[in-house]
């Protein structure tokens, strides 16, 4: 049964005292320098085989003095199952259900 695909709309929010905020632009600094726009956000099914890409970028409405934000949407098709990793950060994991009762949408906080 092939089905429609659908968009995973996210959220990444990074607290650290030290982040570099410059107005049009946010990142980590030292152990969060790896977060920036442009970091790789990658979706896997449940046998872990990629089934979309994407990568953040720069959210102003949340960004500023030690919070940088950041969106993304990643075009997935239809699985049982959802890994949504940013950068090497980890995985959030989501079943077919629970991305369809979050109206697909996940959110991402990292920091203090």
């Amino acid at each position: 049964a092939c089905s429609g695909g659908h968009t995973i709309a996210g959220s990444f929010i990074l607290t650290d005292p030290d982040v570099a905020y410059g107005g049009s632009d946010c990142h980590g600094t030292g152990g969060y320098s790896d977060i920036r726009v442009g970091t790789s956000v990658v979706v896997k099914d449940g046998a872990g085989k990629t089934v979309g890409t994407s990568s953040l970028a720069f959210r102003a409405s949340v960004s500023g003095r030690g919070v940088c934000g950041y969106t993304f949407t990643v075009e997935v098709p239809e699985v049982d199952f959802y890994a949504v990793a940013v950068g090497h950060r980890g995985e959030l994991t989501y079943s077919l259900a629970e991305m369809e009762s979050r109206g697909w949408a996940v959110g991402f906080t990292l920091g203090e």
